[in-house]
């Protein structure tokens, strides 16, 4: 399907480097990535779309683009840290999220635990579980190789809240997070 899309606007593109990155297939979500950033993400228009946009790229970013992408998201994103990303249709959660994931990346670990933990009261606050168990997810995952029980915490957090919802595939990436 993502083959045959003309992803001609940004929230096309934004939406299929997303997928793209989860399939996975690296290669393809770090050229739209790179595409959308060409001009310093210029070409993302300033609208009620771009928050969505730009938590979309900077998302996949984190998995598969060059380090200078992701700073420059991380550098355009940090001052949203307050914001929730929603339109009519989708709710990502909070920019802080997207902030810790970057930092994460970038491996600026006290910047991470920071957004990270902004992101779970925001989440909690807001009564979005599943936000939350995804926050406490890429937490655990930016915590495990260098404070390995407080990573664990996190990971054991998430992956109950989402087995009590149903998100299975939560559970089984924290799963594997916690054994490797």
């Amino acid at each position: 399907v993502l083959a045959s899309m003309r992803l001609e606007l940004p929230l096309d593109r934004a939406f299929a480097c997303h997928a793209y990155a989860y399939l996975p297939q690296p290669r393809d979500a770090e050229r739209l990535v790179a595409g959308l950033a060409a001009r310093d993400f210029s070409d993302v228009p300033y609208n009620g779309f771009w928050l969505t946009v730009m938590a979309l790229v900077a998302d996949a970013a984190a998995h598969a683009a060059a380090p200078q992408i992701v700073d420059e998201l991380y550098e355009l994103l940090s001052p949203w840290r307050d914001q929730l990303v929603v339109t009519q249709a989708t709710c990502l959660g909070s920019v802080a999220h997207y902030v810790g994931v970057l930092a994460t990346r970038l491996d600026r670990p006290a910047n991470a635990d920071d957004a990270f933990a902004q992101a779970t009261e925001v989440h909690e606050r807001t009564n979005a579980p599943i936000w939350t168990a995804r926050t406490r997810l890429e937490w655990g995952r930016s915590l495990i190789t260098r404070d390995h029980e407080r990573g664990l915490a996190q990971l054991s957090l998430a992956s109950a809240a989402a087995h009590a919802l149903g998100a299975h595939g939560i559970v089984a990436e924290a799963a594997a997070l916690a054994r490797a």
